[in-house]
């Protein structure tokens, strides 16, 4: 987690006020995270965002059953097979959650 924390260069001690300024970038209105990115490379999938900080959310499953209700954690490329069917989101902490990208893999 500190890493993390410096990587991101978030200082969580602040009183609130000044860390809502310090993340929102001096902006009166709450940034929103950008939508997640998915990169298919012949049976895998990797997930980025261009926003710094971010975690990212993914559900994965096929046409035949029902979509999961939990999320899993986005860490590392996952493999896929045709008829998968993927849903992503991404949220930094402090700002809105991105749009739910929805995708099926071929």
């Amino acid at each position: 987690m500190d890493r993390w924390l410096r990587e991101i260069e978030d200082q969580p001690n602040l009183p609130e006020k000044q860390l809502v300024k310090q993340l929102w970038k001096d902006s009166d209105e709450q940034p929103e995270t950008d939508s997640p990115i998915l990169h298919f490379d012949e049976s895998q999938l990797s997930i980025t965002c261009t926003t710094e900080g971010v975690s990212i959310g993914y559900k994965i499953w096929k046409k035949s059953e029902i979509e999961p209700k939990s999320w899993s954690v986005y860490t590392n490329p996952i493999s896929l097979s045709p008829g998968s069917q993927i849903k992503a989101i991404s949220h930094r902490i402090g700002y809105k959650p991105s749009e739910v990208i929805n995708e099926e893999f071929k």
